[in-house]
């Protein structure tokens, strides 16, 4: 009798259902080995993947501030250049402001924690002490298909 194998794929499937345990999300089962930065981790016996990504917050202050509003528009080319530069090696996945930026921050969503923490290292706003306050948090997101 053959014994099943879990299903592969170089590409990540997304997650078909709410109940896996969180110990197994991110988790690369069949080899033994876990990770949280793996997104094409297959899960033994489920056959699916559960991507990981890890997003950054900007914060901005509680009240705008006309002279750090200057110091941004002045930066603001340096960051999109290293933006786009930094974005060339695929470890960008999203990133966007929130309404107003100024008042309301923004957000990037990056395919590993070294690949967020190395831009959040290196971005011009942050070296220059534009940033409020920032965080990286881990996200486990599931997707659904449209209807």
């Amino acid at each position: 009798m053959r014994t099943a194998r879990p299903r592969t794929s170089t590409r990540a499937q997304r997650i078909r259902s709410p109940d896996i345990p969180h110990a197994l999300r991110g988790a690369n089962l069949v080899s033994g080995q876990g990770s949280r930065d793996q997104i094409d981790a297959p899960h033994a016996g489920f056959g699916y993947y559960v991507p990981v990504y890890y997003v950054t917050f900007y914060h901005s202050p509680p009240e705008p501030d006309p002279e750090r509003f200057a110091k941004i528009v002045e930066t603001f080319p340096r960051h999109r250049a290293y933006l786009e530069e930094f974005a060339k090696g695929g470890q960008v996945w999203m990133i966007g402001t929130f309404g107003e930026p100024v008042t309301q921050g923004s957000m990037a969503i990056f395919r590993s924690r070294e690949a967020a923490q190395e831009f959040m290292r290196n971005d011009p706003f942050l070296i220059e002490g534009l940033v409020y306050r920032s965080e990286l948090r881990e996200w486990e997101p599931l997707e659904f298909p449209a209807l």
